[in-house]
């Protein structure tokens, strides 16, 4: 079932916004209008997500606008821009898991680009 939940995200997502590899789907691809969220968990490091997903959105070339952890040692939030492109990454360690809630804005409906 795991497979398959990743599967689905990958196949629905922009390639900046790809479900980081090996982890596990924790709540599905939901869609509101231009705007679309997934949450998901992995084994790996904070510090090898926020990787991951640094490189996927230099490749789109959606800029790194904000990076913080807000003073905490097992938190870090990316936010990448790109108007019409927004790529969120609010990740946590908890229970010996990096448990990360992946949000992002695209341009591929044609609607979402006004």
């Amino acid at each position: 079932m795991t497979i398959i939940l990743f599967a689905l995200a990958a196949a629905a997502t922009p390639a900046f916004a790809d479900p980081y590899p090996n982890a596990r789907i924790e709540s599905g691809l939901i869609h509101h209008g231009c705007h679309a969220r997934y949450g998901l968990s992995t084994s790996d490091t904070i510090a090898n997500v926020a990787s991951f997903y640094k490189l996927k959105a230099y490749r789109a070339h959606i800029p790194l606008f904000n990076e913080s952890n807000a003073g905490l040692k097992d938190y870090e939030n990316l936010t990448f821009i790109a108007k019409p492109e927004l790529l969120n990454i609010v990740a946590s360690r908890r229970n010996n898991r990096t448990h990360v809630l992946v949000s992002y804005i695209t341009a591929d409906n044609a609607s979402c680009r006004n």
